[in-house]
């Protein structure tokens, strides 16, 4: 029974994770929130962790050059777009400086039918 005026933990919807900045530099490392990532399967492996922390996970991905989509960000959005749809559904919005990515929804795998 719920109280007048009386929320509990249970009825209180989750808090949405702060954004987190993702920069590539243009050696291919990566760089979470200013921590140096060493190697891409230590950047899978935070994507991995934070998608199921989560309900949604919001990326805001800066390019290693400035200058809008060339062929290096256009290569650099679709290998983070591509590594991120693992973990579900991608709203991709582009930005000044970059991309904002937010991953929703189940993964592929909890979307497709049953065989």
């Amino acid at each position: 029974m719920r109280h007048r005026g009386v929320v509990r933990a249970a009825d209180t919807p989750p808090q949405p994770q702060k954004p987190v900045t993702l920069t590539i530099n243009p050696d291919g490392s990566a760089v979470w929130d200013g921590e140096p990532l060493p190697s891409e399967p230590a950047l899978k492996n935070k994507i991995a962790r934070q998608t199921q922390q989560s309900p949604k996970l919001e990326l805001d991905l800066r390019f290693h050059t400035v200058g809008g989509l060339d062929a290096s960000n256009r290569q650099t959005l679709m290998d983070i777009v591509e590594l991120t749809a693992k973990f579900g559904f991608v709203h991709v919005e582009t930005t000044d400086t970059g991309a904002k990515l937010t991953v929703l929804g189940p993964t592929a795998a909890e979307a497709a039918p049953p065989k």
